[in-house]
């Protein structure tokens, strides 16, 4: 038989077949490997898959965002109604391959069960019948669109939430997804490669810390905590930034002061030990209070000054503190503290002002819920340590006249000097020291000093950060917070 005549027999045999109901034409690859699937059957499962009460993913903080993008839209399929032709997947899949380079885990993105799934169903693997194919291709299209808002929103506004991470120590408001980021998220979706590109964060440090990451490959301990550094940046506070401001960053142990007419002020501080540690917090410092009492908090008293004065009859009058029950003095000899229970302790203890008592002769008060300040102390010594974890939760800051003058809404030489008679310090300006020789500079009137306008305070933790000199610097994980971040984002 020559080549035109098989050609011929072949065309009839074809048609034949096909006549008969024998043979079937397959219009696409999907129908060949798959000729029982139907979309709305696999639409139907999602559906229920998602409704169900049983359904719960906590593996990202924005998985509810993945259920009310398929409910918005009808629960129709996005990367598997054209599974065998969509490119989709594979520019998805190398943004999340990529994602190191933003010190993140691919894994994070559950990036082997995807392609497992991915390459399972192209080879055209049965399993036990279509329950098993429908099931596969709902997980993998679940897996895809998670990814894709868990990668897109997490680059934007941080794969973990601070205040569930560290629920006792993180108090700072950020930024979360509104309706208009997931408006443009979900209208993306089906040609995401622009938009993926587009959410890559190009803040100046975050491309700092991204270029660290790369220096320090081989170097795990600084890699680690880049690492984590990246995610906290990701982190956008709600408040947004002002001219004047001061931050205090808890792991660096230092101060920072900042305003558009003056140079910036940096100092040393002192923080809440690791069993007592400093809330991050944002407040602003509304009144500055001179020669404080210190009315001591139950806890310390528990823990220290009752078991102190078992040990030494004398040590409530060393240190200049008062027992009072409501404002009546209580004589500490008369007192049987052998029969009082420090966890119930029945009466008060105040320190009087002076250059002994524990918050030194200034404090900086500010609105938060745990009682805590910034203030002077007598313990100087402690700024010279290197771990300056050493308070109780309050901060303690090395020079506290500074930040006093910083504070000021005007810079009046003679007023200031007049701030500082009033704890016993020597003018600094010519005219206050012509006027203390000629005994004119008194005290200011009141002790409490209002601030109008208050001034932004921000209590933080960051283990790299950067200085007014353009340096970057590395601070000790104190408190251990980047190990959790690193552990919540499978870096460990």
């Amino acid at each position: 038989m020559n080549r035109a005549l098989l050609v011929v027999f072949m065309l009839s045999l074809l048609c034949s077949e096909a006549r008969g109901g024998s043979f079937r034409f397959f219009e696409s690859e999907m129908e060949s490997k798959y000729p029982d699937f139907q979309e709305d059957v696999l639409s139907d499962s999602l559906r229920i898959f998602l409704t169900a009460k049983a359904f719960v993913d906590k593996s990202s903080i924005y998985a509810d965002a993945v259920k009310r993008f398929y409910r918005d839209n009808n629960y129709q399929l996005v990367w598997t109604k054209d599974f065998f032709d969509n490119p989709r997947i594979d520019t998805l899949l190398s943004h999340i391959q990529c994602s190191t380079v933003h010190g993140l885990n691919p894994e994070h993105f559950e990036k082997t069960a995807i392609i497992h799934l991915r390459d399972s169903l192209k080879t055209g693997w049965f399993g036990k019948g279509m329950p098993d194919i429908y099931r596969s291709f709902r997980q993998l299209e679940y897996l895809l669109t998670k990814a894709y808002i868990d990668y897109a929103t997490g680059l934007k506004y941080g794969f973990l939430s601070p205040q569930k991470l560290f629920p006792r120590a993180y108090y700072i408001a950020t930024q979360t997804p509104d309706s208009a980021h997931y408006a443009d998220l979900f209208a993306a979706i089906d040609a995401p490669s622009d938009y993926l590109a587009g959410v890559q964060p190009a803040d100046t440090f975050y491309l700092q810390l991204q270029a660290l990451l790369t220096q320090y490959q081989d170097s795990l301990p600084y890699y680690k905590t880049v690492q984590a550094n990246l995610e906290r940046y990701r982190w956008k506070r709600k408040t947004p930034p002002s001219d004047k401001y001061i931050l205090v960053n808890v792991a660096a142990f230092n101060l920072l002061a900042v305003a558009p007419d003056s140079k910036p002020l940096t100092m040393n501080v002192c923080v809440g030990k690791v069993t007592n540690q400093t809330p991050l917090l944002e407040s602003e410092i509304a009144y500055m209070n001179l020669n404080p009492t210190w009315n001591v908090p139950a806890s310390i008293i528990e823990n220290e000054i009752y078991w102190a004065v078992r040990k030494d009859s004398t040590y409530l009058t060393r240190h200049r503190m008062k027992i009072l029950r409501g404002e009546k003095e209580i004589a500490p000899d008369s007192i049987d503290w052998g029969k009082i229970d420090p966890k119930h302790f029945p009466y008060q203890i105040r320190q009087d002002p002076g250059d002994d008592n524990s918050l030194g002769r200034i404090k900086f008060m500010f609105k938060n819920p745990f009682a805590v300040y910034l203030h002077d102390t007598p313990s100087k010594r402690h700024f010279l340590r290197t771990n300056r974890a050493v308070s109780h939760g309050c901060v303690r800051v090395q020079h506290p006249m500074d930040v006093a003058y910083f504070c000021l809404p005007t810079k009046v030489p003679v007023y200031f000097d007049r701030l500082r008679a009033s704890i016993d310090l020597p003018p600094i300006s010519e005219e206050g020291k012509k006027l203390k020789k000629q005994g004119l500079l008194g005290g200011l009137d009141n002790d409490i000093i209002l601030l109008s306008p208050k001034v932004p305070l921000t209590i933080d933790y960051r283990t790299i950060y950067a200085l007014p000199d353009g340096k970057i610097y590395f601070a000790d994980d104190v408190y251990g917070f980047d190990k959790g971040i690193r552990k919540a984002l499978l870096l460990n």
